[in-house]
C-alpha cells in the first residue's frame, strides 16, 4: 500500500515533542518501523509529485494533456499487474480533480473511490473544501483489506489523502490540545498566518497523523500483519514557510518515507534508516520487498537493498541533489550537520570526482524529460 499525505513535510514533524503531541497513535509506529528522514518529494505539489510517481513524468499536465492515453513503458503500475494485482485508487477529495478518474483507470485500476463514493458509504462525513477528512479514506481501505483477505485477493493500494490542505479545519468530532509555540518558532512560520492559524494547521496535521496511527494499529493487530506493506510519504512539504538558508535547501523539500514491512519480508534486505532518497525510490524499494525478481522500469533505487545501486542512490528534488555525504549547491559542496540531520553544514571545495558525480546526478530532471518525450513521440 502506498499512502501519499497532503503536505506532510518533514519540518512541521520536529516540531514534535512531549509537551507537544503532533504524532498521536501514530507515534508508537514512527518508532517501531523504518522512517527514512533525509528523504525528499521529488515534486513540489501534488500533480507534480504524483505525475512522476505514476508514470516518471516531470511534465505534471499529463494526465490533462493528449497523450494521457498512451501505453506508458514508465507505467509504475505495470510489474503489480503482471503479476496479477489488482489496483485501488483511495483518495478523500474528488476523483476528477486532475482528470485522474480518467487517467488512473487507463494506467490500471479497477477501483476508483473518492470522495462521492466515500459519502455514499459514510454518511456521516461532512465535506469542506478539498474533501472529507481522512479517516473515512482509512475506514475504506481496512474494509477492502480485510475483504481482499478473505476472499484471496492481491491488492496494490494508492491512497491519496486531502484534510492537510488550506484551508485547515479540523474536523469537529476530534479534539485537540492547544499547542504552545515560542516567540522563535511563531518568528519562523509566521509566513503560515497568526499564532491561531498555526495552531490550525498543527491540529490538522495532528488529526491526519492520529487517524494515520490508527489504521497501523488495526492493521497490525490483525491477520493483515504478516502480509501487508504499508509505505508512507508526503506529497510535497507544506508551502509558505520559506527557505532562504542554503542549509535548510534540503529541509525545504524534505517529507519522510514510514516503511511497514513484514519480518518474513525482509529476508534479502538491509535497513538503515539513514539510507538517503526521494519518491523515484518508492517503487524499487517496494517492488524488492513484495515482486523479488520482477523486472520494472528503473529510475530510482531500493532503499533496503544490501548493495547500495550507486548510479540511483541519491536524493534528487529539481533544486537540490544529494548524497550520503550531503548536497551540491551553488558550486560547491555541502557536507550533513549531522549523521540524522536534513540541515547542511559549512560549504567545501567541491572535487573533480564529485562535481562529474553531481553532473551526472543532475542530469535526472532531464532525462525524465527526455525519457517521457520519446515515449510520447513513439507513440504518435
Amino acid at each position: 500500500m502506498n499512502s501519499y499525505m497532503e503536505s506532510m513535510g518533514e519540518h512541521l514533524l520536529t516540531l514534535d515533542s512531549p509537551e507537544r503531541d503532533l504524532f498521536g497513535e501514530l507515534r508508537t509506529h514512527w518508532q517501531e518501523d523504518t522512517v527514512f528522514q533525509r528523504f525528499v518529494s521529488e515534486g513540489d505539489g501534488t500533480i507534480d509529485s504524483l505525475s512522476r510517481f505514476l508514470v516518471r513524468s516531470p511534465r505534471s499536465n499529463i494526465s490533462q494533456s493528449s497523450a494521457q492515453f498512451l501505453d506508458f513503458k514508465s507505467n509504475m503500475f505495470k510489474p503489480y499487474l503482471e503479476n496479477g494485482y489488482k489496483i485501488v485508487f483511495v483518495t478523500s477529495g474528488n476523483g476528477g480533480w486532475r482528470n485522474l478518474n480518467l487517467f488512473l483507470p487507463h494506467l490500471g485500476v479497477t477501483e476508483f473511490v473518492d470522495q462521492n463514493k466515500l459519502q455514499t458509504l459514510y454518511p456521516e462525513a461532512v465535506a469542506s473544501t478539498w474533501g472529507i477528512p481522512d479517516e473515512y479514506m482509512f475506514k475504506f481501505v481496512l474494509s477492502r483489506l480485510k475483504q481482499a483477505d478473505e476472499q484471496g485477493e492481491h491488492l496494490l493500494f494508492l491512497l491519496l489523502s486531502t484534510t492537510h490542505h488550506p484551508p485547515y479545519r479540523v474536523p469537529e468530532h476530534y479534539s485537540v490540545p492547544k499547542f504552545t509555540l515560542t516567540s522563535a518558532e511563531l518568528t519562523r512560520f509566521e509566513q503560515l498566518g497568526t499564532e491561531e492559524e498555526l495552531q490550525t494547521i498543527l491540529g490538522t496535521l495532528r488529526y491526519v497523523n492520529d487517524q494515520l496511527g490508527q489504521f497501523m494499529t488495526q492493521i497490525k493487530t490483525s491477520s493483515l500483519a504478516n502480509h501487508t506493506l504499508v509505505a508512507i510519504t508526503g506529497d510535497h512539504n507544506i508551502r509558505g514557510i520559506g527557505y532562504p538558508q542554503v542549509e535548510e535547501r534540503v529541509l525545504g523539500h524534505a517529507v519522510p518515507f514510514y516503511l511497514y514491512s513484514p519480518a518474513d519480508y525482509l529476508n534479502n534486505a538491509a535497513v538503515d534508516k539513514y539510507r538517503v532518497g526521494s519518491h523515484k525510490d518508492i517503487w524499487p524499494t517496494l517492488y524488492q520487498l513484495s515482486l523479488s525478481e520482477t523486472p520494472y522500469f528503473k529510475m530510482g533505487c531500493s532503499l533496503v537493498a544490501k548493495t547500495v545501486d550507486t548510479a540511483w542512490c541519491f536524493g534528487y528534488n529539481p533544486e537540490v541533489v544529494f548524497n550520503q555525504e550531503g548536497a551540491y549547491l551553488n558550486g560547491g559542496f555541502y557536507p550533513w550537520l549531522s549523521q540524522d540531520s536534513t540541515l547542511l553544514a559549512t560549504k567545501t571545495e567541491i572535487s573533480p570526482e564529485r562535481q562529474a558525480e553531481y553532473q551526472r546526478q543532475e542530469s535526472t530532471g532531464a532525462l525524465l524529460k527526455w525519457q517521457i518525450d520519446r515515449q510520447v513521440q513513439d507513440a504518435r
